[in-house]
């Protein structure tokens, strides 16, 4: 259970970024595809044009805005054209956020000395001839 829920937790940022990167009106997914498509083909093929407009067509649009006004001031635009990379940024930062509860959790379960546990396990090592016995990992089950 501990598992399925640290698996959700992980699943939470990915499903919001497919809804929020759909949102500009292209999937990156199938322009990923179609890019791996068009370096696949060979510089004669006769598809190999119209391909390529494609590609260039949807990252005109992932990047301009359909309706710009001509007063806008330019870091407006930037703004409004860079909130793919907006949210990008957001979703790393939950991922990041995650990772860090993840590991706060971790070390409340297992105990505030589980920081230093591998430094105790080479102290012991270096300082004694006989094993010590680990209070999280014994040696006999």
């Amino acid at each position: 259970m501990i598992l399925l829920a640290k698996a959700v937790t992980f699943y939470i940022p990915f499903a919001l970024w497919k809804v929020l990167s759909h949102s500009r009106g292209i999937s990156l997914r199938q322009l990923m595809k179609r890019i791996s498509c068009l370096n696949q083909m060979a510089h004669t093929h006769p598809d190999r044009l119209s391909v390529l407009r494609e590609i260039i067509d949807q990252i005109h649009k992932l990047v301009h805005t359909t309706n710009k006004p001509t007063n806008v001031k330019p870091i407006l635009l930037l703004v409004r054209q860079s909130r793919l990379f907006g949210v990008f940024l957001f979703i790393k930062f939950l991922y990041l956020l995650n990772v860090l509860l993840q590991f706060y959790l971790l070390v409340n379960f297992l105990g505030d000395d589980y920081l230093t546990h591998g430094f105790d396990i080479l102290y012991h090592l270096w300082t004694k001839s006989e094993w010590w016995i680990s209070p999280r990992f014994p040696l006999q089950t």
